[in-house]
């Protein structure tokens, strides 16, 4: 998936499969977010320990059949600020 200009709210809930998001833009001062049902990560804490670097992409995975894989994004650029539970 691919967001438009500007800042974009990327939003999972229930199965969400495997997905890719291909312009995620991280960082405190970025104004793209990762939101995950509360029913799948129970806080940003576990969002950010579930995440792992793959090449030049971090994957997030909840499970063998769900994940989020942020194409060109790096760990060290991940913070808090990225992700929201609902």
């Amino acid at each position: 998936m691919t967001g438009g200009s500007g800042g974009d709210n990327f939003v999972f809930a229930g199965a969400f499969g495997h997905d890719v998001i291909e312009d995620f833009i991280a960082g405190a001062s970025a104004t793209d977010i990762v939101m995950f049902d509360h029913a799948a990560f129970a806080a940003v804490a576990d969002v950010l320990a579930a995440a792992s670097q793959v090449n030049s992409d971090v994957l997030i995975t909840r499970s063998t059949s769900e994940t989020v894989l942020l194409r060109n994004v790096t760990l060290a650029q991940l913070t808090s600020d990225d992700f929201l539970i609902v």
